[in-house]
């Protein structure tokens, strides 16, 4: 038996002949973007209304309160981890031979609930496409 195949063209099948995508903008070689995720272990819910706040900081001093190079604030409205964060860091604030890293604290009715207490490291160079920060409970 031989089998035979038959391809067609079709005009307006083709994806070249679907609606235009709209442009994708540039992005802007003056700032990095750090992605990633944020969540914790216990099985705990997010109420509504919880504050999570992302950092990227300075920690190349120990004897010295680290420097924020970049934050979000993310208010909850029900979401549950993992939380995406997205921190827009500007290149100019990045110096070679410094430390950086990401801190975290998850904040309900002004009560501090989770922190991250380990170190989160980037390291400028090697910018990673995105990372997981596991918070610890504090209360």
């Amino acid at each position: 038996m031989k089998l035979t195949f038959l391809w067609l063209s079709l005009p307006g099948l083709a994806c070249g002949a679907c609606s235009p995508s709209p442009p994708v903008a540039a992005p802007d070689p003056a700032t990095v973007v750090l992605r990633g995720v944020v969540t914790y272990r216990p099985r705990l819910a997010l109420p509504p209304g919880t504050r999570i706040t992302v950092r990227l900081a300075d920690v190349s001093r120990a004897d010295e309160p680290a420097t924020v190079i970049a934050q979000q604030l993310i208010q909850t409205s029900g979401e549950q981890v993992p939380i995406p964060f997205t921190l827009p860091v500007a290149r100019d604030r990045l110096e070679p031979g410094r430390r950086y890293a990401v801190q975290v604290r998850v904040d309900q009715a002004g009560e501090l609930w989770f922190l991250t207490t380990g170190a989160h490291r980037v390291d400028p160079a090697r910018w990673p496409d995105s990372m997981e920060i596991v918070v610890e409970q504090v209360r």
